[in-house]
């Protein structure tokens, strides 16, 4: 099968731009399918594809006029390919300002299929009313066009039924996977002398985006008990984000920034290492983001990495994942609180319960299994 995979990201796999979409693509052609992948031209050459092939579309910045003209070149470059490729299905990747993959699809008369990771309109809230009326037009005229709609929660593909009328048969629940062995055990102590870890306190980390769906409060807030109580831990934040500085300034108000190190943006090949070197991972969601992920990458790749979890963030019961992760609700410093004092007074049973969760996601939520997701679903409509 020839698949033609649109997605507006910048590739670059080793910052971690575009896990998901490498790992599809990578493990499509794994299975025998021929793929190219449409994606604005990155802005330094990474030769990671090995399956497949990258086209790049020329990319000028995110400004909206800027990422207007990357439409229109994308109208060109998707028609090249629709033509020359042939290809059984177009997927396009969450661009819901750009019209133009499902007009090339109904133009060639190819199945169009659209994956969804999030929420745009909630992503934009605050914009000019103008602005989110355009956006609303566009995502609707391309979430009807579609064929197939592909998200990671049922929440997820509530609110877009909601918002736009929309079939609820026309969607499907594919989850993230997790290159287990990429987060494979490594060396954990000559990892903490590489990153000057110390090895007489509790570690934490986070790993991700500093985006708005994530709480870091309910987290400083925690910190601030365990500095009151004398306890000694210390917390790695890995990764950018519009919340950083919001971060930072919380932090220093608290008093607690001598127990955190932000480590900013690190190569995507050097995750997993430093992810070794915690006690354990922290992932907290905002109220309304809770159970909209719950598929959550980063949950997975914590639990690959063999860590214990304090989490409030997954819905999917059926995974088996809640009996191997802290579950600390919803703003709640008191239970993180709690689930860190856990850890630390039982590290064996932190142990056994990582470990469970280790072999969940390394058995069940590969990429080779996502991409099998996608295979069933492809030939259906194709």
């Amino acid at each position: 099968m020839r698949l033609l995979y649109y997605a507006m990201v910048e590739i670059e796999l080793p910052d971690g731009h575009a896990v998901h979409t490498h790992e599809i693509c990578e493990n499509l052609a794994s299975l025998g399918h021929e793929v190219i992948l449409l994606c604005p031209r990155p802005r330094s050459a990474v030769p990671y594809a090995i399956s497949y092939k990258i086209a790049g579309i020329p990319f000028f910045g995110y400004a909206l006029h800027r990422k207007a003209v990357h439409f229109l070149f994308s109208f060109f470059y998707l028609l090249k390919y629709a033509i020359i490729f042939k290809p059984c299905v177009i997927i396009d990747k969450n661009t819901a300002m750009n019209p133009f993959p499902e007009l090339v699809a109904r133009m060639a008369g190819i199945p169009f299929v659209v994956e969804i990771n999030g929420i745009g309109l909630d992503e934009i809230r605050g914009s000019a009313p103008a602005f989110r009326f355009i956006y609303r037009k566009l995502e609707c005229f391309k979430l009807k066009m579609a064929r197939i709609i592909v998200s990671v929660s049922r929440y997820l593909i509530q609110r877009h039924v909601d918002e736009y009328s929309l079939e609820a048969g026309k969607f499907r629940i594919i989850d993230n996977g997790v290159n287990a062995l990429f987060f494979s055990s490594h060396d954990r102590t000559a990892l903490r002398r590489r990153y000057d870890v110390p090895s007489d306190k509790f570690i934490m980390g986070y790993v991700g985006s500093f985006n708005l769906d994530h709480d870091f409060t309910t987290l400083l807030l925690t910190c601030r008990r365990l500095t009151d109580e004398k306890i000694d831990y210390h917390v790695f934040f890995v990764g950018e984000g519009t919340k950083l500085q919001e971060t930072k300034s919380q932090a220093e108000n608290l008093g607690i920034m001598p127990s955190l190190t932000f480590m900013g943006k690190q190569a995507y090949q050097d995750v997993p290492g430093i992810m070794q070197t915690f006690d354990a991972g922290v992932i907290l969601m905002e109220p309304s983001r809770v159970n909209a992920l719950s598929s959550v990458m980063k949950l997975k790749e914590y639990l690959a990495s063999g860590l214990p979890v304090i989490t409030n963030s997954f819905s999917d019961e059926e995974s088996g994942l809640s009996s191997c992760v802290y579950q600390s609700g919803i703003k709640n410093p008191e239970n993180v609180y709690a689930s860190i004092r856990r850890i630390i007074a039982n590290p064996e049973e932190a142990r056994t319960m990582a470990l469970k969760g280790r072999e969940i996601v390394s058995g069940r939520f590969t990429w080779k299994s996502t991409a099998r997701q996608y295979e069933d679903l492809l030939v259906q409509i194709s």
